[in-house]
């Protein structure tokens, strides 16, 4: 049991490894990026009048 099911179990791991760095990079790039630069932009907006008030 011990040898014989660690190829096995090594490549399942590998295999899932791949998939998790793929999924990470399409949520990244799906998800992520434009939630990112939406919440700069109101961030930014926001700051910018937060700035003109107090000045």
């Amino acid at each position: 049991m011990g040898e014989d099911a660690l190829p096995e179990n090594l490549l399942a791991n590998y295999i899932e490894y791949w998939v998790r760095i793929l999924i990470n990079r399409n949520i990244k790039q799906t998800v992520l990026k434009p939630l990112n630069t939406g919440l700069t932009t109101v961030l930014f907006n926001f700051r910018y009048e937060f700035y003109l008030l107090n000045f």
